[in-house]
């Protein structure tokens, strides 16, 4: 581990070992989370990272992980329960395969740049050359610059267990700075793959836009392994006049967990789009659980005339549990919200959409609309939503409203007096369903591939569960 140094004490003999140097077979001794922590060694890391180390460290013994008494995390408890008893692997040696194939992980290659961490390690024979001009690295590579200090920090300090967890132990992730007056012409993709069972990752991603710059960003986590947990924090910070387009697509399989929190702050007359994409089992036969994933995404408009569009699509099946956080903070006059979620849930799977909308009382004139609308495939799947709005200014035009059901009748039957036979019909009805969301994915490629990925996913839902809704 390049940035994270950890000293285990070996039972046999009180010898100790270091992340990059550990002893053979060493890495492969699981631990809990707290124990991970309670080892935690920054000798040789600047100053100020170890301070935040430790101060993380000691925020997280007190905090811990969440409970059924945070209102926000209550749904999602039950998938976490148990998480800090539960023993991982934090690093490993295992060679990454040769010829490692991303397509067959499902990963779509998008021209550009990229780069590819495989079980929290950066691996830069399957990524691009850097770019000219603008930085884009790994994060362990530019640790010693004092002044990601304070980017490091959570907007508003409201840190969970997991974040804690996230800034004790990240050993890896990526740094993307663009100047201002920039516009960055290629798409910047990363990759994160999770493989080996038992482990937790916990990637950092560090993005800041100068004023009137551009970027459109693109990230992938694919997680193959059983057991696992990746516990990612991706920190965005827009500039004045700055456009950034962020697609993101979390994967999960088995009984893994994936947790990703995503903080982005606008600021004046900055643009920020999101198009998320959540995909949880394929597979609906499953008796035990099946994964989690979860995505919370905080953005605060802190500028004049900023402006954020959120769009998602979660899908499960099986025993899936996905859960969607939004928060949107308007703390400042004329700025414009919208957010739209779509779901389509399948044989027992459970989802949350909890998107809350906070104009703040010095907020005059601004602008939120948002929207959750979700479609069950199964009797058995469930669908937990809840928009927000709280509103302390008096001179604002704001609604919300939600939506949970099966396909319109009216439709299927107006579908099939047109010719078309009632199973054509309603595949055709749920692509329209999912698609809204996917067409506002502006890069082609990624755009064709999560199509292409929809109708993969609808087809073997299909299959095994005979859907009639």
């Amino acid at each position: 581990m390049s940035a994270t140094h950890l000293e285990l004490a070996v039972k046999d003999g009180g010898e100790s070992c270091k992340s990059k140097g550990l002893r053979a077979g060493c890495e492969q001794q699981p631990r809990p989370l707290a124990a991970w922590l309670a080892v935690l060694d920054t000798e040789g890391e600047p100053k100020w990272l170890a301070n935040a180390r430790r101060n993380a460290s000691t925020a997280f013994a007190q905090v811990g992980l969440p409970t059924r008494k945070n209102e926000e995390w209550r749904y999602s408890e039950p998938r976490i329960r148990g998480l800090e008893s539960a023993s991982f692997n934090v690093t490993t040696t295992a060679a990454i395969p040769a010829g490692i194939n991303l397509t067959d992980l499902g990963i779509p290659m998008l021209g550009g740049r990229t780069m590819v961490f495989v079980d929290g390690d950066f691996v830069p024979s399957l990524s691009s050359p850097l770019a000219d001009g603008v930085q884009l690295l790994p994060l362990a590579g530019a640790l010693a610059d004092d002044s990601l200090q304070a980017r490091l920090s959570l907007t508003g300090g409201q840190e969970t267990g997991f974040d804690l967890l996230n800034t004790a132990l990240f050993k890896d992730g990526v740094l993307v700075d663009v100047p201002k007056n920039v516009d960055v012409s290629e798409v910047f993709h990363l990759i994160f793959v999770n493989r080996i069972p038992g482990m937790a990752t916990h990637p950092r991603v560090l993005v800041r836009l100068g004023a009137n710059s551009r970027l459109h960003l693109i990230e992938s986590r694919v997680c193959t392994a059983d057991e696992s947990l990746s516990n990612s924090v991706t920190q965005l910070q827009v500039g004045p006049g700055a456009t950034l387009h962020h697609v993101a697509t979390l994967e999960g399989s088995g009984n893994s967990r994936q947790l990703e929190h995503i903080a982005v702050s606008v600021a004046a007359d900055g643009r920020f789009r999101s198009n998320l994409t959540v995909i949880g089992s394929s597979e609906s036969e499953s008796e035990g659980p099946s994964a989690l994933v979860r995505v919370d995404l905080d953005v605060d408009l802190v500028g004049e005339g900023a402006e954020c569009t959120l769009e998602g699509l979660y899908l499960g099946a099986a025993n899936d549990h996905i859960d969607c956080h939004t928060r949107i903070d308007h703390r400042v006059p004329y700025c414009t919200s919208r957010q739209l979620y779509k779901g389509i849930l399948a044989g027992k799977a459970k989802a949350v959409f909890n998107g809350k909308v906070l104009v703040h009382v010095d907020a005059q004139h601004s602008q939120a609309q948002q929207s959750n609308k979700n479609l069950l495939l199964s009797e058995g799947a469930l669908v937990n939503t809840k928009p927000q709005l709280e509103i302390w200014a008096d001179d604002v035009q704001c609604a919300h409203g939600a939506t949970v059901g099966r396909l319109d009748e009216d439709a299927l039957f107006y579908m099939q007096s047109r010719g078309l036979p009632k199973t054509e019909a309603r595949k055709l009805l749920r692509v329209a369903f999912a698609n809204e969301i996917c067409s506002g994915v502006r890069s082609n490629p990624m755009r064709a591939h999560l199509e292409e990925v929809l109708a993969s996913w609808l087809s073997r839902v299909d299959a095994s569960l005979a859907v009639t809704p």
